[in-house]
């Protein structure tokens, strides 16, 4: 999904929605089911691709523990490579 097209749709929402982050995949333990993961949004995040040099914008959902442990082992990470 390009940033316009989630542009397009959110101008057409409340302001004052809550914004979740449905992740759907198939079922490991049955191949005829899936699972449905549910989350909140909790982060927003541009991410340069190496392989293109274009930016991808993350949205970063879980605990908020959990986004915070990734944001410092990410940023982490970009420090290492400097």
């Amino acid at each position: 999904m390009l940033v316009r097209e989630l542009i397009d749709f959110l101008r057409l929402q409340d302001p004052e929605t809550e914004v979740d982050i449905t992740v759907v995949q198939p079922d490991e333990e049955d191949e005829n089911s899936l699972d449905v993961l549910h989350v909140a949004l909790v982060h927003v995040l541009t991410v340069p691709d190496e392989e293109t040099d274009e930016d991808f914008v993350w949205l970063i959902g879980g605990e908020a523990g959990d986004v915070e442990d990734f944001l410092d082992a990410i940023s982490g990470d970009a420090d290492d490579e400097d």
